[in-house]
This record gives structure tokens, C-alpha cells and sequence, in this order.
């Protein structure tokens, strides 16, 4: 069961709804052990993150289930609160603000 459930995602485990829905799931030890438990479910794995986590697709009836797995340690939902500013010099790290 996961360390860390987001506010966002406790609202969501009731939910029967096939309604899309992005997660950030964090792995609770290995990233490929979440993926085979994952696999169990129809979540569609959207990208990697760092070593330990996973952008995935699924539908609000398949969150409460997830929330049950011991391969995962996290579970919030992907908010699209991150803008890239496209500024300075063009050989630098673009930056990133919250």
C-alpha cells in the first residue's frame, strides 16, 4: 500500500466512472516490479519518470485498485501545473516554473 495518496486521488477510489485519468505512481522498490503489477490492470503506461516512477493513463474505477498494490509507494494525479519558459540563451537548459 502506498506511503503517500494525494487528496485528488482519495476522491477518486469510490469512483465506477470510466473516465480518463493521468497518475504519477512512484515504485516502492523496483520501477519494472510496478510495471508487471500494473500490467494486471488496463493502465496504459505513458512515460518514465527518474528511476522510480510512472506517468500512466487508466480509468477513475481502476484508481482504488491501485491504490491496494504493494509495488507502489505514491499515487497522485498529474496536474498540468508546469510551464516552460522558452527564453535565454538558446544553448542553455530550458527553465522550468511551478
Amino acid at each position: 500500500m502506498p506511503e503517500y495518496v494525494d487528496p485528488a486521488v482519495e476522491q477518486l477510489r469510490e469512483s465506477t466512472a470510466e473516465t480518463p485519468v493521468t497518475l504519477l505512481i512512484g515504485a516502492a522498490e523496483d520501477r519494472s516490479e510496478l510495471e508487471r503489477a500494473l500490467s494486471r490492470f488496463d493502465v496504459t503506461i505513458d512515460s518514465t519518470i527518474g528511476r522510480t516512477a510512472l506517468r500512466v493513463q487508466t480509468a477513475e474505477a481502476v484508481v482504488d485498485d491501485l491504490c491496494e498494490l504493494d509495488a507502489v509507494s505514491s499515487i497522485e494525479v498529474d496536474h498540468d501545473d508546469v510551464e516552460v519558459l522558452h527564453e535565454g540563451n538558446a544553448n542553455s537548459r530550458q527553465r522550468v516554473i511551478r
